[in-house]
């Protein structure tokens, strides 16, 4: 089990092996989705007309030619196309999760995911200590719309506990706290979110016009997400953390911008371990002199432990977690 209380903070990399989608090619999957939207109208039952005809060639001209790697810092500067930017970001996704690479056809060596349940189930070794799984101390801030972590430790679990009720599984699930700062694209049937107003939608099923426009207000734009500021939940997960791993995360300002009240919370002695893949040594450093050079809670007592490796995810979490 994870006894030490650990936050990971997950960026689109992180969900990379799994068949999803890093910002650049998001990008170029937006691009090629709305060239092939009217065929995609038909499929999903909605007539084309002229008024989105001309939507879409703005979006389409406009976002090409920002060469804009991500898609939700268009959306933030042009709020205008925020509904067509959405839709395009859920209907990519929902095709990631139907390719369904989370049991198959990925690599055991970057298959993060895997670990990360081996080591929660470290001590679970008898039918009735499927309880203790509640019990690891461990929250997962992530800035990726999919829900392939969740999905992912649902089914290892339950098939893990067979003869447990799946009620009694579900109960355990819901403990396990896994953090969307922009949202997702809806909720699966075991998860207990009632008041989300989030769409019930099975993992890896398509979904129908109806269902798209329902699921557009589940996933936020940089404007729209709600700030992190002190005492509020997620800030209060960077305050208890004792380690704390950036996976699969490119410290882009925007999402940094979000982060950075909560960042100044980690106590000094807290270690930082963070992947650096695609990182240069100066961009590193710029980064720890930008955003972690500084704790107001425990200024001049500890020296911060921050450690980039260019390594993958599955290599940091094997190499320092436990």
């Amino acid at each position: 089990m994870i006894t030490e209380q650990t936050l990971f903070i997950l960026g689109a990399g992180a969900s990379k092996p799994y068949g999803f989608p890093t910002a650049y090619e998001l990008r170029e999957n937006i691009i090629k989705y709305f060239r092939e939207r009217k065929i995609k109208d038909e499929t999903l039952g909605r007539q084309f007309n002229q008024d989105i005809d001309r939507q879409v060639t703005d979006f389409l001209t406009h976002f090409n030619l920002s060469n804009n790697i991500s898609i939700d810092l268009f959306l933030s500067r042009n709020p205008q196309f925020s509904s067509l930017g959405k839709e395009a970001i859920i209907t990519n996704i929902i095709d990631s999760e139907s390719r369904n690479k989370l049991h198959k056809g990925i690599k055991f060596e970057e298959n993060w995911y895997l670990s990360i349940f081996t080591f929660m189930m470290e001590g679970l070794s008898k039918q009735d200590s499927y309880k203790a799984f509640a019990m690891n101390k461990i929250t997962f801030l992530t800035f990726n719309y999919d829900r392939s972590l969740e999905h992912y430790l649902y089914l290892s679990f339950r098939h893990s506990f067979p003869t447990i009720s799946q009620s009694e599984i579900d109960k355990i699930m819901n403990q396990i706290k896994i953090i969307h700062i922009y949202g997702k694209t809806g909720r699966l049937p075991w998860q207990n979110e009632y008041n989300t107003g989030e769409l019930i939608l099975d993992y890896g099923h398509g979904i129908d016009f109806y269902r798209l426009q329902a699921m557009i207000k589940n996933i936020k734009t940089i404007e729209e997400r709600e700030p992190i500021i002190e005492e509020t939940p997620v800030y209060n997960e960077f305050m208890r953390a004792r380690k704390v791993f950036f996976l699969g995360f490119s410290f882009a300002d925007e999402n940094m911008d979000v982060l950075q009240i909560a960042i100044n919370s980690i106590p000094g002695n807290t270690p930082i371990y963070c992947t650096s893949k695609n990182l240069t040594n100066k961009k590193t450093i710029n980064i720890t002199n930008k955003y972690f050079s500084f704790n107001p809670t425990f200024p001049n007592i500890f020296k911060r432990t921050l450690i980039f490796e260019n390594i993958d995810s599955n290599e940091l979490l094997k190499k320092y977690l436990l």
